[in-house]
């Protein structure tokens, strides 16, 4: 019997390429399109980047409804938002009723896109659970509307909560209390307007980015 002497670093060698010949290890990206369904594990795969570029606020939609996967994914998004501590500061109201939806469009004057929206997601806020409450609602809606973009959907973005006009800021919570049975100890931060756009506007000019990227230090 003839025995062979394969050095281990060998071993490996091949056994790395034969897996690059079975399995494709390429970054997955996500296409641009309402078919997406989210993994078994519920997650989505997608490029990060190219759904911050895509974005755009979407005023003008379609009528069609959002199907439950769908709603599920946006929904996990906001469960899966980072918060200071990891208290629960924030909570979602899912709004899919097209009544209801429309019913929210006067609680500011800035809102009429809402009556065409297919769904809507009322942040709001706890300043019991946390001094950060502010903070960590408007990180998940940032969240949830990335994720919107990644599923083919437009969002529009409806400010409640106003830091600098507290009668203003009353006014417009208290109307979306009184459709959403809200808590009084509860503050609401945003109310945002999701569905298939019926236009997307182009890309804004931006301004050069040198004009707010410092390096190291101010000025930098």
């Amino acid at each position: 019997m003839i025995y062979f002497t394969i050095p281990i670093v060998s071993i490996f060698r091949i056994m790395k390429e034969y897996a690059l010949r079975q399995y494709s290890f390429a970054p997955r990206v996500q296409k641009w399109d309402t078919e997406h369904k989210p993994s078994k594990s519920g997650g989505i795969v997608v490029d990060v980047l190219s759904a911050i570029e895509k974005r755009r606020e979407i005023t003008q939609f379609r009528p069609d409804p959002l199907p439950q996967h769908v709603i599920d994914s946006l929904q996990r998004s906001l469960y899966l938002a980072p918060a200071g501590n990891n208290l629960k500061s924030r909570e979602y109201i899912i709004v899919t009723e097209r009544d209801k939806v429309t019913q929210l469009a006067p609680t500011s004057p800035y809102m009429n896109w809402l009556e065409q929206a297919a769904a809507a997601v009322v942040i709001i806020g706890s300043p019991q659970v946390s001094k950060y409450w502010l903070q960590d609602a408007s990180i998940a809606g940032s969240f949830v509307w990335l994720t919107a973009v990644s599923l083919g959907l437009g969002a529009a973005w409806g400010a409640v909560y106003h830091s600098e006009d507290a009668e203003e800021s009353a006014r417009r919570e208290y109307y979306a209390r009184e459709q959403l049975n809200i808590p009084d100890d509860y503050r609401v931060v945003a109310i945002i307007g999701l569905g298939y756009p019926a236009a997307e506007p182009p890309a804004k000019k931006m301004y050069p980015m040198e004009e707010v990227m410092h390096q190291e230090v101010y000025g930098g």
